[in-house]
């Protein structure tokens, strides 16, 4: 059995045929069978290592002797930390936006959206600049109860996050 783990998103395949993991996690090998698994991240993510019967970010290679169980782990390249939800910002004070980013290169620009309306448009509050994973921000937008953010990177493939909840602007 293969699975597939994580804040990110993937897929797995095997050779010889037979796993492609998303859609068919599972198949039956006939015993001695050498299986070589790949892990393919999405755009968005970042293959960070295998669990299971396999381990480390290499190769993984698994001879048939018994059932056995692979995950492939991936991290989401970019992840909005605050506002994700929850927080309560007071007009006209100083917040600080945060995120991380993993496997992105370092000369990577990122832009940062807000939203008034829950996510249904966008506004953008700071324009691109460097990715070092936060900004100060002075809250100058009207009351919400709605609030998101987004950050983006600003080349492509264009790789977002949006606040998991809506945040509140007093």
């Amino acid at each position: 059995n293969a699975a597939i783990d994580g804040s990110g998103s993937g897929s797995i395949s095997s050779s010889p045929l037979g796993i492609s993991c998303g859609s068919d996690c599972a198949e039956v090998f006939s015993i001695g069978t050498s299986v070589n698994l790949t892990a393919t991240a999405s755009p968005d993510s970042v293959f960070t290592g295998w669990g299971g019967a396999c381990g480390g970010a290499g190769a993984c290679s698994v001879t048939m002797n018994a059932d056995t169980a692979v995950t492939a782990n991936f991290t989401k390249r970019l992840t909005l930390l605050s506002p994700n939800g929850g927080q309560v910002w007071r007009k006209g004070t100083n917040q600080t936006i945060a995120w991380t980013s993993t496997g992105m290169n370092a000369k990577a620009k990122v832009k940062v959206d807000y939203s008034a309306d829950g996510g249904s448009s966008w506004t953008t509050i700071i324009k691109p600049m460097a990715n070092d994973g936060n900004q100060k921000w002075k809250v100058n937008k009207l009351p919400t109860g709605q609030g998101r953010m987004r950050v983006c990177t600003t080349t492509a493939p264009i790789i977002c996050d949006v606040s998991d909840g809506n945040f509140t602007i007093q």
